[in-house]
């Protein structure tokens, strides 16, 4: 079975890399990043992407993670792809879900599933 392969968007370096981390040690994940919808867009035209996390605010550039969702929502073909938004934020992640996105996590769940250790053989 080929590896579950996830486009995570806008995560600082220490962030993505705990997030590469856990996926890859709980759901054998290959964790793919992006910086900006730019980078983001050219990843996903190369396809096979199952799932989409996107930082509440982008790191590199400041710019929402609510639009890049909302972006990515619009897009025919990214559309059909699940989505995320990292963020603690329980009013940002209930803006998500209605822009299209899966309920996300925040820093404190991402720390628990990392602690606790393989809890699903699948994601």
């Amino acid at each position: 079975m080929q590896a579950r392969r996830i486009l995570s968007i806008g995560q600082c370096a220490a962030d993505h890399y705990r997030i590469t981390r856990t996926f890859q040690e709980h759901f054998a994940a290959e964790v793919l990043g992006a910086d900006n919808e730019e980078e983001a867009a050219q990843i996903l035209r190369l396809g096979n992407i199952d799932l989409i996390l996107v930082n509440r605010i982008l790191d590199a550039t400041g710019s929402s993670g609510l639009d890049v969702i909302k972006n990515l929502k619009s897009d025919s073909e990214a559309s059909v792809i699940p989505a995320m938004l990292v963020s603690n934020y329980d009013d940002a992640q209930e803006e998500a879900v209605r822009l299209g996105a899966f309920k996300g996590f925040g820093k404190a769940a991402r720390l628990l599933l990392f602690s606790v250790g393989k809890t699903h053989s699948q994601f």
